[in-house]
């Protein structure tokens, strides 16, 4: 019992000192403790150095400033957003620029609100609105880009001076700013001379070069009676036309290798044509319509489709130009290793067959058409070797001819 009563007393005295050890232990933190926590010596530099600059009249973002007043030692401001929302901001949210708008341009592009010479016309679709420039264009831009600055206008910001005498992709301006939005001009087509009223930009901007009533009865120059006389010229292109040609609902196309460009020239020049000659890496080709071109075709049995029942012409039969044409688009000229030369065709039954007959006339050869193809039971071949090949290539292209595929020729007269 006594061991008991000792063991509580000393419980107890011990509990009183670990008490008083703790608030002596409270009262060093205490006095230690500064009674304000200093702040970052830069921090306090910069806004104590920065002396805000704002007045009642400044435009700050999309904001303009109605008032300027204090509020326990912070410069407020009363301010109007261009969406018409009245709203008060600390001066410093606005001029370090966190503070843009009222919120509209998160929601809503502020219809109406000109950006430069553009005026937003709807509500914003993925980042674009659409505007309508001063010019009179409309198109689409990204909102962003007209809040900041970088578009200004649809690109005729340097035409928004008068334009009256100026000409573009041959349109002579009379007279400007017959409308303003969209913003219309006074102008002289150079296709029918006639003075009618045209959008600026259609005709500053895109590459017609004449007004819609007349270029629906332009027509490139063409010789439409190319064909329509019998003689050397026209009987060499038929023969290239029948071979490397093609004829389709009116329309007359003709395609080469890039390398053979030039030929393609030499048939533009006979035609006294200025259709455009069509580019690729690989190719080069031009087509037209012509109804007298294609009617004087068909007497030469090119029509659409010939490629597999092609027959030649009994007045083709033995002219030298018109077999000059075929080889030209279907035949080959080769040499081989042991300097043998030899002359190919490929083509109809028709065409394979009148070959030979008309090189019967200058050698002796006995070789018949056969068939080039398994697939193809249409399509047949014919070749000649050696001394009958070097008279043929003598007879077409021998006696300096007109028109030939220089590539051919070369090597022809190579041979000869």
């Amino acid at each position: 019992m006594k061991n008991l009563h000792l063991k509580i007393k000393s419980f107890i005295f011990a509990s009183i000192l670990f008490l008083l050890h703790v608030e002596e232990a409270k009262g060093i933190a205490v006095n230690a403790m500064p009674l304000t926590m200093p702040q970052h010596p830069m921090r306090h530099f910069y806004f104590m150095s920065k002396k805000l600059e704002v007045k009642a009249g400044d435009s700050i973002q999309l904001f303009t400033v109605d008032k300027v007043y204090s509020v326990n030692t912070k410069t407020m401001v009363d301010v109007t957003c261009v969406c018409g929302e009245k709203r008060s901001k600390l001066a410093t949210v606005l001029l370090n620029g966190r503070t843009k708008s009222c919120g509209c341009i998160r929601k809503n592009a502020p219809i109406g609100l000109k950006f430069g010479y553009i005026e937003v016309l709807s509500n914003p679709i993925k980042g674009r609105v659409t505007g309508i420039c001063d010019c009179g264009s409309t198109k689409t831009y990204s909102m962003n880009s007209l809040k900041n600055g970088h578009t200004k206008s649809c690109g005729c910001i340097n035409i928004l001076e008068n334009q009256e005498g100026k000409t573009y992709n041959g349109f002579l301006i009379t007279k400007d700013y017959v409308s303003t939005r969209p913003r219309k001009v006074l102008a002289i087509c150079p296709g029918c001379n006639q003075e009618k009223e045209y959008l600026l930009g259609g005709i500053r901007n895109s590459s017609k070069r004449s007004c819609t009533s007349c270029a629906t009865h332009r027509k490139l120059p063409i010789k439409s009676d190319s064909f329509a006389v019998i003689n050397e010229e026209s009987l060499y292109w038929a023969g290239f036309l029948a071979a490397d040609g093609n004829v389709f609902k009116g329309t007359v196309c003709v395609g080469l290798h890039s390398k053979d460009d030039n030929h393609i020239l030499k048939f533009r020049n006979f035609l006294a044509s200025s259709h455009k000659v069509t580019r690729t890496p690989k190719k080069s080709s031009i087509k037209f319509s012509d109804k007298q071109i294609v009617e004087d075709l068909n007497k030469f049995g090119i029509t659409d489709n010939k490629s597999l029942t092609y027959e030649v012409p009994e007045f083709c039969a033995l002219s030298s130009d018109f077999w000059r044409g075929i080889i030209d688009g279907d035949g080959s000229i080769c040499l081989k290793e042991n300097k043998h030369a030899i002359l190919s065709i490929v083509g109809t039954f028709s065409v394979v067959d009148g070959f030979l007959k008309f090189a019967k006339q200058f050698c002796d050869t006995k070789i018949s058409p056969r068939h080039s193809s398994k697939t193809n039971k249409n399509t047949y071949s014919a070749s000649l070797s050696c001394r009958n090949a070097r008279l043929i290539l003598g007879e077409l292209y021998g006696g300096n001819p007109i028109f030939y595929l220089d590539r051919k020729y070369e090597k022809a007269m190579s041979l000869i």
